[in-house]
């Protein structure tokens, strides 16, 4: 059971309808994470471009009073970094929700006011603080704590007035919020995503499968097709491919239908005249089997007319006469029954029996040649019979028996049958001992108007139309010779056990 459930499923997964699944859902994934990715990276440039507008203004705004603080320390009106650090501390509370840190360099890079007390007085000489000292305008600079695991950006701004300039105030912006905002709408894109992506999928898989239901159906009822009749119970629906495939496809059985009748009445033509010729080979033997009798008969009526003759002569004359007479009205009755046509009917038969028939045709011809009859039914036909037409099948016995006869000479031979049931199949082998068939014949001798023998003596139709009998009751015919010794035709027929 497992290996059959493995087997569909592999089946499946090479069907057109999964292919079309497949694929229609991998460019559905792929459209659908483009898009997100799209907005992500468009919501991300938003945000970045927002936060960087407000840093931009909160430094320039700050660095008005940062200057003038230091304007007054220079001039001496206020305390050295006094009021520098009051307008640090006052940022860092009120100005801005992601601001991280603020500072203040003199042009040599010395910290003379922070956020975090313990970095001052402290000389940054890392490349961010390099550069933003070298800058006369704004400068926006994305920064990494790994320590804090924090991204952000460093916003420094040129504190001077005209050439004059007493430092660089840095801002440091976090970006957690906009990772926060990035994420949330992550979650959104994804979750629509699915849904949007599950929506399409379900259309997909209907849509393959209304494409490729009908060509299901089909290849269903095209198992189920019953070859005899050549009939299919399918109605082409609308205008699309499939249903063009389902009318050329009946289109395509008609035809069947028309070149199978063709074919049968060909081989009922070929039957006839092989059946025709048949007759004419037999009638020596049936000329002799009635020619005999009379001569008999004849006899026995010149004696009777005497009028001298005993009681029991003449009963025993009369019983003779009887004799001679179902002579002549058994091959008669044979030759009759071999000439009428029938249709096939297929009974349970006894195959020895039918061999039995065939022989009494051609006894006289193998009286003739004195040919050695040997006969070995093995096949037990008390518990098992063969479903056949007696009536064909008889033609076919006669005509293989005949080819026997016809390759010995006139010095004799032995003609040998035999019967016997192999693996359910009846098996009949007609072999003797004539000059045999050469290789190159053996594959022509089923071919029709083929033969090897003289002109008059066959129509090379025999064994095509016997084949033929053959293969329409389920069975085969094969051939095994040797030049110099013989040949052998087995004749194979399913068995079928008697209830």
């Amino acid at each position: 059971m497992p290996s059959k459930i493995i087997f569909l499923i592999k089946d499946y997964l090479f069907s057109i309808q999964a292919k079309l699944i497949f694929f229609t859902s991998l460019v559905v994934i792929i459209i659908m994470s483009l898009i997100g990715y799209q907005t992500i990276r468009k919501e991300r440039n938003i945000l970045l471009e927002h936060i960087q507008a407000e840093g931009v203004i909160l430094a320039e705004s700050m660095a008005i009073p940062f200057v003038t603080a230091l304007l007054y320390e220079e001039v001496g009106l206020v305390e050295e970094a006094g009021l520098l650090d009051h307008y640090i501390e006052r940022m860092m509370k009120k100005s801005h929700p992601d601001i991280q840190y603020a500072l203040v360099l003199n042009p040599q890079g010395k910290v003379i006011a922070h956020s975090e007390l313990k970095e001052y007085g402290k000389r940054y000489r890392d490349k961010l603080s390099r550069k933003a000292m070298d800058s006369w305008q704004t400068l926006i600079q994305p920064y990494h704590d790994p320590n804090r695991k924090i991204k952000g950006l460093d916003i420094a701004t040129p504190l001077n007035i005209a050439s004059k300039r007493w430092g660089t105030l840095l801002i440091g912006l976090s970006l957690a919020r906009v990772e926060e905002e990035i994420a949330a709408l992550r979650g959104k894109i994804i979750l629509i995503g699915i849904v949007i992506t599950s929506l399409a999928v379900g259309g997909i898989v209907l849509l393959a499968r209304s494409l490729t239901g009908p060509l299901r159906d089909l290849a269903q009822k095209m198992d189920t097709l019953n070859l005899q009749y050549l009939h299919l119970d399918v109605v082409p629906k609308g205008r699309d491919e499939v249903a063009t495939l389902q009318r050329s496809f009946l289109w395509m059985l008609d035809r069947l239908k028309t070149e199978e009748e063709e074919r049968r009445n060909t081989e009922t033509l070929l039957a006839r005249t092989e059946r025709m010729a048949s007759l004419g080979r037999l009638s020596a033997g049936v000329a002799h089997e009635i020619n005999n009798p009379l001569g008999g008969i004849l006899n026995c009526l010149n004696l009777l007319a005497q009028d001298n003759l005993p009681r029991e002569k003449k009963e025993e004359y009369i019983s003779l006469m009887q004799d001679g007479l179902k002579r002549i009205q058994k091959a008669t009755r044979n030759l009759l029954d071999y000439s009428q046509e029938q249709t096939q009917d297929l009974i349970p038969t006894d195959i020895n029996t039918v061999i039995d028939q065939a022989l009494l045709l051609v006894r006289y011809l193998i009286e003739q040649k004195g040919i050695k009859l040997k006969k070995d039914y093995s096949c037990s036909c008390e518990l098992t019979s063969v479903l056949l037409d007696r009536h064909q099948i008889s033609h076919v016995f006669l005509n293989l028996i005949v080819n026997a006869i016809q390759a010995m000479d006139d010095k004799g031979g032995i003609l040998k049958i035999t019967t016997r049931s192999d693996n359910g199949y009846c098996r009949i082998d007609i072999s003797d001992t004539g000059k045999g068939i050469t290789q190159e014949d053996l594959e022509q001798v089923f071919e029709p108007f083929f033969t090897t023998k003289d002109v008059g003596e066959g129509t090379g139709l025999g064994l095509s139309v016997s084949l033929g009998i053959i293969n329409s009751h389920g069975g085969d015919i094969t051939v095994k010779s040797q030049l110099g010794q013989g040949s052998i035709f087995t004749v194979t027929l399913p068995l079928q056990t008697k209830s």
